[in-house]
C-alpha cells in the first residue's frame, strides 16, 4: 500500500427498452454535481484501478493540475486520495514509450494491494524496458524486481482474479509464445499454460453473413474482463466471432464466458446471432466491440459500441440461454458501466458513460425533455427489467459536438467522452476526455458523492505575504479548501487570531512567541503546510 509519505506538490502558479419503450422513472438523491476536489490531469483517462482509499489512474497525460495553480509532473499514471480526490505525490512512476507515444490503457490491483499492474502501449518504466505491461510496487512506485512480462502489442484490459490475473487486448504473443489476444499470468510472473482461450474475427460465420447486420473483418481485439459473482467464470467481451480453446473453435458475437479455472468455453450464449448486431461492411466491416461488462448473479450489463452502439443487458439465470431482456440504443460508443446500491433505499443505480451526445450526433432523450453529453444513468427495477431514464442525473462533458443540442458547433466533437467509470463505497470515479462536467471545470477526472454531503477538499497552501515581520504582523494566506478551518501555526505556535475570508484566503496574525518555521493550516480536508517556504520572525 502507498506509504503517505509527507512531500509537499510544487506550487508553481434508440432501440428498444426491456425490448418496449424507455420511460423516466421518479430520481433517486444522486448528487449530478462532481465533489470540488481541486484535481484534474492534463489528458485523458483511459483506466482506474482502487485499493483501500487509493485511486489509481492511467492514461495520458503528463500533469496533474491543482488549484491556484499548483502542479504535479507525473507520466501517463497517477495515484489519489480516494476521499478528497487530492494526489498522492509519493506515488510517481514515469511509464513512456520511446517507439511513440504512451498509452495506459488498463489497471488492476493485487488482491493485497501491493502490486500495481498496469497495460497499455509503453516500453518504459523509470527509464526501465518494458513491453507493454508492468508490474509496480504500491508501496515505493517502483517496478517489482525480477517480475517481467513482455507482450508484444496493447493490454487493453486487465483483471484481477483470486489466483490468477487475467488480461486481453490487441497483443498475439506473450513472452513470445501464441495468445490471441487473451492470456493469464500467475501472481510471481509466470505465464499459464492452461488458460489459454483465445479470439478472432474475419469472416462472419457464413450461416449468419448480412451485409448490414455481420460484415467479414475486425481483429479480434478483448476490451472487456468480468469475474462471475461466484469467480467460476470470466466473461470476455470485444471484437470478435470466434473464440478458441483445447477443445476447438467456437462461434460467439463479442461476448463470451470461459472458466477462470482453464478457460474452456462455457455454453452460455445468445440465443440468437443476431441478438447481438455487429457493424455493416459498408462502414467498418467486422464485429461490433463489447467495451464493459458487469456481470451480476441473474444478469449481465454490456455496454456495445461501433455501430450500432447500444446498451444490452442478458439473462444468465436461464440456464445457457442469454436471452436479451433489454436494450436501448445510444448515438455514439457505450465504453464504461458503474452500478451502484443505494445503502439506505436498496435502489439501484446503472451509470453508463462514452461519447454518445458529444461527438457528431446529438443524444435528445425524450422522455427526460433534455440532450445527453457522455453519461446517463438509470434506474434498474425491483421486479422486471424494464430500466428507466434517472432524469436527474444527465451530467454533461464538454466538449461536444453534436447538431441541434444547445452548444454544438462551439467546441470540436469528443470521441473519447466517458471513456472509464467505477463505483466505490459512495463516490462514483469517472475519467476520459473532457475538460467540464455538469458546467464544472474539471479535466480528464471527476469524482461524485452519491448520497449525502461531499467531502471536504484537501487543502492547499500558497505563497503567503508577507514572508517575514513580528508579532502582530498580519499575514495574508492564498489557497483553497480554507472553509471551517480551526487553527493556524507559524513555526507550530497557533495564531490567537484569524480569519477566513473566504475559501481561498486567510489572515493571519503572527502570535506572540512564534518562531521562524512554516505555516500550517488546518481544516476540515486535512492539515497542509508551507514545507520549505517558512515565515521569518523578526524583532
Amino acid at each position: 500500500m502507498i506509504q503517505k509519505t509527507a512531500r509537499a506538490l510544487l506550487l508553481t502558479s434508440v432501440l428498444v427498452g426491456a425490448l418496449a419503450t424507455v420511460m423516466p422513472q421518479s430520481a433517486l438523491a444522486i448528487s449530478a454535481t462532481p465533489d470540488r476536489t481541486g484535481w484534474s490531469v492534463s489528458g485523458k483517462v483511459y483506466a482506474y484501478a482502487h485499493y483501500g482509499n487509493v485511486v489509481y489512474a492511467g492514461g495520458s497525460f503528463k500533469r496533474v493540475n491543482g488549484p491556484i495553480g499548483t502542479k504535479l509532473a507525473v507520466k501517463n499514471i497517477a495515484a489519489f486520495d480516494a476521499t478528497t480526490g487530492a494526489p498522492i505525490s509519493s506515488f510517481l512512476p514515469t511509464v513512456t514509450n520511446t517507439a511513440g507515444a504512451a498509452k495506459v490503457s488498463s489497471l488492476a490491483v493485487s488482491l493485497d494491494g501491493a502490486t500495481l499492474y498496469i497495460g497499455g502501449q509503453f516500453n518504459t518504466v523509470d527509464g526501465q524496458t518494458v513491453s507493454n505491461f508492468a508490474a509496480i510496487d504500491t508501496g515505493t512506485g517502483d517496478l517489482v524486481p525480477g517480475f517481467n512480462v513482455s507482450i508484444n502489442q496493447a493490454v487493453d484490459v486487465l483483471l484481477a482474479g483470486p489466483n490468477l490475473l487475467y488480461m486481453g487486448g490487441a497483443f498475439t504473443k506473450v513472452n513470445g509464445e501464441a495468445r490471441g489476444h487473451l492470456a493469464a499470468i500467475a501472481y510471481n510472473g509466470t505465464l499459464s499454460e492452461t488458460w489459454t482461450p483465445s479470439t478472432a474475427a474475419g469472416n462472419c460465420p457464413a450461416p449468419y453473413y448480412n451485409a448490414s447486420t455481420c460484415s467479414n473483418g475486425g481483429n479480434g481485439d478483448v476490451r472487456s474482463l468480468a469475474l462471475s459473482p461466484d469467480g467460476n467464470f470470466v466473461y470476455v467481451g470485444g471484437e470478435f466471432y470466434y473464440v478458441t480453446t483445447s477443445a476447438g473453435t467456437t462461434p460467439r458475437n463479442c461476448l463470451a464466458r470461459v472458466s477462470a479455472v482453464d478457460g474452456s468455453l462455457d455454453a452460455w450464449t445468445t440465443p440468437n446471432w443476431t441478438d447481438i448486431v455487429d457493424d455493416a461492411q459498408s462502414h467498418k466491416p467486422g464485429p461490433n466491440m463489447a467495451w464493459q461488462i458487469i456481470p451480476t448473479a441473474t444478469r449481465v450489463y454490456v455496454g456495445f459500441g461501433r455501430v450500432p452502439n447500444y446498451l444490452q443487458v442478458f439473462r444468465t439465470d436461464n440456464g445457457n440461454s442469454a436471452n436479451t431482456v433489454f436494450k436501448v440504443g445510444t448515438p455514439g460508443n457505450v465504453e464504461s458501466l458503474a452500478l451502484w446500491t443505494d445503502p439506505n433505499t436498496g435502489k439501484k443505480t446503472l451509470f453508463v458513460g462514452g461519447h454518445f451526445g458529444t461527438a457528431v450526433l446529438d443524444y435528445y432523450v425524450s422522455q427526460c425533455g433534455t440532450y445527453a453529453h457522455g453519461l446517463v444513468s438509470f434506474n434498474i427495477p425491483t421486479v422486471g427489467d424494464t430500466l428507466t431514464y434517472n432524469c436527474a442525473w444527465m451530467p454533461t462533458l464538454k466538449p461536444y459536438g453534436g447538431q441541434s443540442a444547445p452548444g454544438s458547433h462551439v467546441d470540436p466533437p469528443n470521441y473519447v467522452g466517458g471513456w472509464t467509470m467505477f463505483q466505490s463505497n459512495n463516490a462514483l470515479w469517472i475519467g476520459g476526455y473532457f475538460t467540464s462536467v455538469a458546467g464544472t471545470a474539471q479535466s480528464g477526472i471527476a469524482k461524485f458523492t452519491l448520497s449525502g454531503t461531499p467531502p471536504p477538499p484537501a487543502p492547499v497552501l500558497g505563497t503567503f505575504s508577507p514572508t517575514k515581520g513580528p508579532a502582530g504582523t498580519v499575514v495574508t494566506i492564498p489557497g483553497f479548501g480554507f472553509t471551517g478551518t480551526t487553527d493556524v501555526q507559524f513555526g507550530g505556535v497557533s495564531a490567537t487570531t484569524f480569519t477566513v475570508n473566504n475559501d481561498g484566503q486567510i489572515t493571519a496574525t503572527v502570535p506572540s512567541g512564534a518562531i521562524t518555521g512554516p505555516i500550517t493550516v488546518v481544516a476540515p480536508g486535512g492539515t497542509v503546510n508551507s514545507g520549505t517556504k517558512k515565515f521569518h520572525v523578526t524583532g
